[in-house]
C-alpha cells in the first residue's frame, strides 16, 4: 500500500545521533493531527502541522462505537500522513491513539485498519499514560512548571500533578466535548451538574494543588483563550503562556455561557471547526476552574505530542530553561558574531548585579537576541524587532515578560517613542519594568557601538556604576579608542541609570 520505503515508528530503531525530522500523529476522539518536528530537542521547531476534525468519538456515548464517518475520515487522513512522513524522510513516525480508540467496541478493528493505512504500529495509550505524556509536554513548554495539568479532548479529561517539572499522580475521567454533546445536547444545566458530580468524585486528588497554576491543554480550551485575546484587543496574540487569574477566568466563562449558539459562533477568535463543541468546552473550563481553585489558568500549546517527542531526552536536558536554550540558539544563528550573546551577558552583569532570578533570565535572553535584526534597514529595525519579539514562538514567557523583552530590544535599536504599536505593548509593563527595559536597552546599544558587534572587543571593556558616576573601562593599551558617538551612548545609558556623571578609565576592572 505504501509507495515509499517503510519508516521506523520508534526512535530506538534509527540508531544514535539521528538529526532528521521526527513525526508524531495523535489520533484523538475529535481530531487526528500530524506534527513534524525539526528534530528531537529541548526546544523543538515545527516543520509541518496538519489537523483533520474526524470526530471519531461522535456518538460514542450513545452507541459505544466509533463513528462510521469518522473512521472513514481517519483512515484517509492516516494514509495521507504516513505518505507525507515518508516523503519528508523522517527519522521516526510515532502514532498514538487515545480515549475513543481505547473505549469503543470497534476500537481494535479501527486500529488494525489504521495501522495498515499509516504503515507503522499504533500505540493505544491508557488514560494515565495520556495524562503523563501531556504533563511531560507541558514540562517541555515551560521551565519547571508547578501545579496541575488538565487536558480536554473529545472523549476524556485528564489530570496530572506536576512538581518542579516532574509529572506525578494522574486521573482520567470520561468527560469530553463530544461526550457532553452526545449525552446532554443543548441542556447545559444538566451538563454542569454531571461535570460537577464527576469532579466531586476526585476532590481529594484536586485538593493538593489548590492555589497553584492550572495548565490548560486541548484545542477546545485554546479556542476560549483565543476569544479572550481577541476581546481584549491587546498587542499580543501568542496563546502559549497566556494566563488568566482565577477570578477573571471564572467571570469570563460565565459571561460567555450566557450567549446562545448563534452568538457563540460569531465570537471573535473561535475557529469554525470548534463552533459545534465550543459550548461544551466552555462548561468544562468553568467547572474545572471552579473545582481546582488555581492561582491562575495558564494556556499551553504544548501537550501530548510534545510529551511523546521529548520522552527520549534526559532529565538534565529537559530541566534547562527553554527560553534561554532557544534564545541562545537563535542568537548564535542570526547574530553577526555568534559569541556576542555571551559577551553582552558579561558586559551587563555589573549593572544588574542585584537583580531577581526572573529578571536575570530575561536579561540573558535579551543579550542573546540583541543583534538578530541587523540585516533589516536601520529605519525599520525598531518596529520589526518590536513586532517580531512580541510574536516570536519563544517558550516559557508570559505576556508581561514578552512585552518587556520586546521593549528592551526596541530601545536597543533606538526605537522612537511615537511608534503606534508601543503604547499598547507598554500597557503590559509596570513602571519599574519599563525602567529596567530602558536601562538594559541602552546598555546593549553602548556595547554594540563600542565593539562594532565583535565579542572579542567587548570582552576587553566593562561598564559599571559607582554611586552617582557611570564608569566605562577600556584597555590600558589604547587599542579601543573612545569617540563622540560612544560618548553619546554612554551618556544616554547614564540618564537611564539615573546618574549625572560619566567617566572613562583605561586599564583595571
Amino acid at each position: 500500500m505504501n509507495a515509499l520505503a517503510p519508516v521506523p515508528h520508534l526512535l530506538a530503531e534509527t540508531g544514535q545521533g539521528d538529526d532528521r525530522p521526527v513525526a508524531v500523529v495523535d489520533i484523538g476522539s475529535n481530531s487526528v493531527r500530524l506534527v513534524v518536528y525539526d528534530r528531537i530537542s529541548r526546544t523543538p521547531v515545527v516543520r509541518f502541522n496538519e489537523k483533520v476534525m474526524c470526530a471519531l468519538g461522535k456518538g460514542l456515548e450513545r452507541t459505544g462505537q466509533l463513528s462510521p464517518a469518522g473512521v472513514q475520515s481517519a483512515i484517509r487522513t492516516l494514509a495521507r500522513f504516513g505518505q507525507l512522513a515518508r516523503a519528508m524522510r523522517v527519522a521516526a513516525l510515532d502514532v498514538c491513539a487515545t480515549e475513543a480508540s481505547r473505549s469503543a467496541s470497534n476500537g481494535q478493528e479501527f486500529i488494525r485498519q489504521a495501522e495498515e493505512a499509516v504503515g507503522v504500529p499504533i500505540t493505544i495509550l491508557s488514560g494515565q499514560e495520556e495524562a503523563y505524556f501531556t504533563a511531560l509536554g507541558v514540562r517541555a513548554g515551560f521551565h519547571r512548571p508547578e501545579g496541575l495539568v488538565v487536558d480536554l479532548g473529545g472523549g476524556s479529561l485528564e489530570f496530572a500533578r506536576i512538581h518542579a517539572g516532574r509529572p506525578g499522580e494522574s486521573i482520567s475521567l470520561p468527560l469530553g466535548t463530544l461526550r457532553i454533546g452526545d449525552r446532554f445536547a443543548g441542556d447545559m444545566v444538566a451538563a454542569r451538574r454531571h461535570v460537577d458530580a464527576m469532579l466531586h468524585g476526585i476532590a481529594t486528588f484536586l485538593e493538593d494543588t489548590v492555589g497553584e497554576d492550572l495548565f490548560i491543554v486541548g484545542g477546545g480550551w485554546r479556542a476560549i483563550a483565543r476569544v479572550r485575546l481577541a476581546m481584549l484587543s491587546g498587542p499580543l496574540r501568542v496563546l502559549h503562556g497566556f494566563a488568566m487569574p482565577r477570578a477573571e477566568a471564572q467571570a469570563f466563562a460565565k459571561e460567555l455561557s450566557r450567549y446562545d449558539a448563534a452568538a457563540m459562533a460569531d465570537l471573535p477568535g473561535v475557529p469554525k471547526r470548534r463552533v459545534e463543541t465550543f459550548a461544551q468546552a466552555l462548561v468544562l473550563f468553568e467547572r474545572v476552574v471552579r473545582a481546582t481553585r488555581p492561582r491562575q489558568a495558564v494556556f499551553s500549546a504544548f501537550g501530548l505530542r510534545e510529551g511523546r517527542l521529548i520522552r527520549h531526552l534526559a532529565d538534565a536536558e529537559i530541566d534547562q530553561d527553554p527560553l534561554l536554550v532557544e534564545a541562545e540558539q537563535i542568537g548564535r544563528t542570526w547574530n553577526r558574531d555568534p559569541e556576542m550573546g555571551a559577551a553582552l551577558i558579561r558586559w551587563t552583569d555589573a549593572l544588574f548585579a542585584h537583580e531577581e532570578l526572573h529578571d536575570r533570565r530575561l536579561r540573558h535572553a535579551a543579550c542573546h537576541l540583541a543583534d538578530i535584526g541587523w540585516r533589516d534597514h536601520p529605519d525599520a529595525r525598531p518596529h520589526m524587532i518590536l513586532m517580531g519579539l512580541s510574536q516570536m514562538p519563544l517558550l516559557a514567557l508570559d505576556h508581561a515578560e514578552r512585552a518587556r523583552l520586546a521593549y528592551a530590544l526596541y530601545i536597543r535599536q533606538d526605537g522612537p517613542p511615537g511608534d503606534p504599536a508601543l503604547g499598547s505593548l507598554l500597557s503590559l509593563v509596570s513602571p519599574s519594568e519599563r525602567i529596567w527595559a530602558e536601562r538594559l536597552g541602552r546598555a546593549l546599544t553602548l556595547g554594540f557601538r563600542l565593539s562594532g558587534a565583535v565579542a572579542e572587543i567587548l570582552n576587553r571593556a566593562y561598564v559599571r556604576q559607582d554611586r552617582k558616576t557611570l564608569i566605562l573601562g577600556l584597555p590600558a593599551d589604547g587599542s579601543m579608542p573612545f569617540g563622540d558617538v560612544v560618548d553619546q551612548r554612554l551618556r544616554a545609558l547614564a540618564r537611564a541609570m539615573g546618574v549625572a556623571k560619566t567617566e572613562v578609565v583605561e586599564g583595571g576592572m
